[in-house]
This record gives C-alpha cells, structure tokens and sequence, in this order.
C-alpha cells in the first residue's frame, strides 16, 4: 500500500477533534469524529498509554491514527488507499490490548532484545537480527527429507 501525503493526511487532524487537546482520550470521541467526517467500518483499541483507531471512507481512503492515551495528542497518521472492495460496513468495534503501537525507541528498538542503552551496539549485532534459522536447527522448511538418511 502506498502512504498518501495528501490533504487526506489533514483528516487525521479533523478527526482528533479540538476536545482532545488536554484531556484523556476518549474512545466514543474518537468514533463520532471519525464518523463525522465520514469515515465508516471503524476500528478503536486501546493500549497502555497509545489508542489506535482506523476507518474507511466512501471515497476509497482508510486512516489509522495514534493518539497519546493521556494528551489526546497526535503520534502518527497515516492514510492510504483502499483497494476495491474493501469492507465498508457502518459500525464501531472497540478492544483493548496489553501492548501499544508505536515504536517508543526508535527504529533500532526491539523490544525483546533491547537493552535501552544508548549504544544501539546490542541491538544491530548479527544474531539479535538473523532468521529463525537458529530456532529450526539451521534447516528451512522445504520439501527435505528427514535428516538425510534413506528409509528403503
């Protein structure tokens, strides 16, 4: 999918509503905003401290968006378009996760390896980053045989 830079983008805006600027974001808010601005099939989940909401509009653009659970304030958006058919059934689905959805380190942050030093020297070494060879043994998951040997 290709990231719109567009005035689309604005909506994202728009649809934070000027309600939010101080106060903790509010999931129903955040739905009649999107709404309003004519965005429908809209998704809301609620991390620890971020909340994402995504919605689809008529005229073939979907928006995520990020806010600050506490601010209101706007991490990221994002818009794109949809390809046809996309599902743009009327409603709201709201859930809650145990995660957030930003990256609060930075690209170099993973979150089962990283020390959150500054060094980064950890987080790019090369077995932090290989495939999961070194959890199969070494062996992809081709048609092989079973350890090489001939059963006749």
């Amino acid at each position: 999918m290709m990231t719109m830079k567009t005035p689309i983008a604005a909506l994202a805006v728009l649809a934070a509503g000027a309600h939010f600027a101080l106060a903790e974001v509010s999931t129903d808010g955040i739905a009649a905003d999107l709404q309003a601005n004519g965005f429908t099939n809209i998704e809301i989940e609620v991390g620890p401290t971020e909340v994402k909401a995504e919605g689809y509009n008529p005229n073939g653009t979907k928006i995520e968006v990020i806010y600050d659970r506490a601010t209101g304030q706007i991490r990221s958006q994002e818009t794109y378009r949809t390809r046809a058919g996309a599902d743009m059934t009327q409603g709201v689905s709201v859930q809650s996760r145990s995660e957030d959805f930003s990256d609060d380190d930075g690209e170099d942050h993973d979150t089962m390896e990283d020390d959150h030093t500054s060094d980064h020297e950890d987080d790019h070494s090369s077995s932090d980053h290989e495939t999961s060879d070194h959890e199969s043994g070494g062996h992809d998951s081709g048609d092989h045989d079973s350890g090489g040997h001939d059963d006749d």
